[in-house]
């Protein structure tokens, strides 16, 4: 992070993508969220947030900000606050960790 600035800040200049070529395939049990990568043939455990980042990101690249915007109000992300922006972020950067989303900077073409 550079001097005085956010993770929000910091990934507002980023696309956030799935590869789509093979869908993930979602537990059906509501108390588990447990996701499988075909890809990588990996079972994750993830929360609630990261989930619904996940769901929304695998229809479209978007950057944090639209996926903030197109969320807020929503379980999870109630308020259009700058502390929820930095959820987002950090859930992006979760699935990234995770190699469930990739991201480039947004200037590339």
């Amino acid at each position: 992070m550079t001097a005085g600035g956010s993770p929000a800040a910091e990934s507002s200049g980023l696309i956030w993508w799935r590869d789509a070529h093979q869908p993930l395939v979602w537990s059906e049990s509501p108390e588990i969220g447990a996701v499988f990568d075909p890809v990588s043939g990996e079972t994750h455990l993830i929360n609630d947030l990261p989930a619904l980042v996940l769901r929304h990101i695998r229809e479209r690249p978007l950057t944090a900000l639209q996926l903030f915007e197109e969320i807020a109000g929503e379980p999870f992300v109630e308020t259009r606050d700058r502390a929820a922006l930095e959820q987002i972020v950090a859930a992006l950067k979760f699935l990234a960790t995770a190699e469930l989303v990739e991201s480039r900077s947004a200037e590339m073409p």
